[in-house]
């Protein structure tokens, strides 16, 4: 699916899910809600709820800091509110008859209570944090700028076309000898019609034994296995493929025929993103 498409179909099953199945969860939640917890001993309802708060806070920070966040105790604090999933495992266990339905009372009451005091947590919780810099609030405003700038261009519109590409046929030597340049990272490797085969494999070459270099084609040291876009795909879907391959060039090919046509680096894309209106 495009990605126009996949947003459209996101945004509709967001509207679904806050509109009729999450009421419909926690209404079923407070059904189930009573006082019977009243009647346990006190210092087990007490540990209970400290226990359940500790463990929610403790996961959503480590999870902020495993993720490198900024301000992972404001994260554990914000997350103290969030109660889906877990409301969930405990209605499971209680229908299996694994706990009881005082503790699941005593659950859904301290679940309540936590977003009763939520915004005084975080308020809290917000004051420790260190003042934003511009700088980091531009930076975090360009994700959004990239991705909203990016999706409305094509590959072809911005695809060099001089690529460094070279013929199958060859051995390794006789492309070391004719064909390396140092500024250059990447080669392509093509077929006599022009088909891409995969991507030249220095590294490969670099452990080929010297005598072997002229008895070795190219096409025993090429990557088959690469990333590769279409002449229509949009600049923000190639970004993401270039940056989860971690490569620096990628190169556009016909969907047809597999013909290369051209390569994306991402010079061009950062050209394009920092380039001054005209």
């Amino acid at each position: 699916l495009s990605k126009e498409v996949h947003y459209e179909i996101a945004a509709r099953m967001h509207g679904i899910a806050h509109g009729v199945f999450i009421p419909v969860f926690f209404a079923g939640i407070g059904l189930l809600f009573d006082l019977s917890f009243i009647h346990l001993p006190a210092p087990t309802a007490v540990g209970f709820i400290l226990l359940v708060s500790l463990v929610r806070f403790c996961c959503a920070s480590a999870s902020a800091k495993a993720l490198k966040l900024t301000a992972p105790l404001a994260f554990g604090a914000g997350m103290m509110a969030k109660g889906a999933v877990d409301l969930a495992l405990m209605t499971s266990l209680y229908h299996l008859a694994i706990i009881p339905k005082e503790l699941l009372s005593l659950y859904i009451f301290s679940v309540l209570s936590i977003i009763v005091a939520f915004p005084a947590i975080l308020k809290i919780s917000f004051r420790k944090l260190p003042p934003l810099e511009t700088e980091d609030a531009r930076e975090a405003v360009i994700p959004v700028y990239a991705r909203i700038a990016l999706s409305r261009i094509r590959a072809k519109d911005v695809m060099r076309t001089d690529v460094a590409y070279v013929s199958s046929t060859l051995t390794v030597g006789e492309f070391l000898r004719s064909h390396l340049d140092v500024t250059r990272r990447i080669y392509f490797a093509v077929d006599p019609y022009g088909k891409l085969l995969g991507v030249v494999s220095l590294k490969k070459i670099s452990r080929l034994p010297r005598d072997l270099w002229e008895t070795t084609f190219l096409t025993e040291v090429i990557k088959e296995n690469f990333v590769k876009v279409y002449p229509d795909e949009d600049l923000y879907s190639v970004t993401e493929k270039m940056v989860l391959a971690d490569i620096p060039a990628v190169p556009v090919v016909d969907p047809v025929s597999e013909r290369i046509l051209g390569t994306i680096s991402r010079y061009e894309i950062v050209r394009l993103l920092v380039r001054k209106p005209s």
